[in-house]
């Protein structure tokens, strides 16, 4: 198993490095060849207890995933880090902390409903423990809007409704709102204040990816008009050509998971 990881690792470290030299971001380029270096350089044993300090990133009691590891500097959250399908995966296979995982699982979801707009459904970038929008100081962008990170919430969200489906009435609120605010919105902007106001950007082929995978929170749904709303989403995305240009690792790799979600070639299993 522990092989098994390190060659993983490995593949995704190569594609980190190969995306941050064509884009010639040197710290991720350094972060990456010094990755491989402590990877390859060390015993399963070691790697084994890398792999334990992944508990440093959550907030305990609480057990919700903090922006980083950090606990002196982060004490806050950010809603796209809350993956409750992969919690409850880790919760199920686990050697260990299987309770752990469990209740990381449970407040992953809770945060992805508390950070949420309770109108618009937009998500901010970064929140509290307590889902309240979060603006980090003397950051190059206000945090507390829904922004870059904020754009993959919906496909967290929809991918624990159709993998686990332990809160799927709460989902579909949250997923009818949201995707009715872009609807009504026009598709036009990337980034907006959580009460819609003061659009910047474009609708991106991530948001597009991202939304359409949270459209099947909808898709099964007792009522034709979210049934449709649905469809309306996944024909968007189907309809969007693959992103080109400095930036489509980011939009890119969402847009490229989103189509493994749609078409049924994403699993746990």
């Amino acid at each position: 198993m522990m092989k098994k990881y390190i060659k993983f690792a490995a593949f995704v470290l190569t594609g980190v490095l190969l995306a941050a030299c064509g884009n010639k971001q040197q710290t991720e380029v350094t972060t990456s060849n010094n990755l491989f270096s402590t990877l390859l350089g060390k015993s399963e044993a070691e790697v084994q207890a890398r792999i334990d300090s992944v508990w440093t990133h959550f907030f305990t009691p609480g057990d919700i995933s903090k922006y980083d590891a950090d606990g002196e500097k982060y004490w806050y959250s950010d809603p796209s880090y809350c993956l409750p399908a992969f919690l409850d995966l880790w919760a199920e296979k686990a050697d260990a902390k299987n309770d752990f995982w469990r209740e990381a699982a449970d407040k992953a979801r809770w945060l992805l409903e508390a950070s949420q707009d309770s109108v618009t459904g937009l998500y901010p970038d970064y929140c509290l423990f307590d889902g309240k929008p979060y603006r980090r100081p003397n950051f190059d962008y206000n945090t507390d809007r829904y922004q870059y990170d904020a754009i993959r919430c919906p496909m967290n969200v929809g991918m624990d409704y159709y993998l686990t489906g332990k809160a799927k009435d709460a989902q579909r609120t949250m997923m009818r709102r949201l995707l009715t605010f872009f609807k009504n919105e026009g598709f036009k902007g990337g980034q907006f204040n959580l009460d819609g106001t003061e659009p910047t950007g474009n609708y991106t082929e991530g948001m597009a990816g991202a939304n359409a995978v949270g459209a099947f929170a909808l898709a099964d749904s007792d009522s034709e008009e979210d049934r449709a709303l649905a469809r309306e989403y996944v024909q968007r995305l189907w309809d969007v050509q693959p992103p080109t240009g400095k930036w489509r690792y980011y939009v890119g790799m969402v847009y490229f998971l989103s189509m493994l979600h749609v078409s049924g070639h994403f699993g746990l299993s």
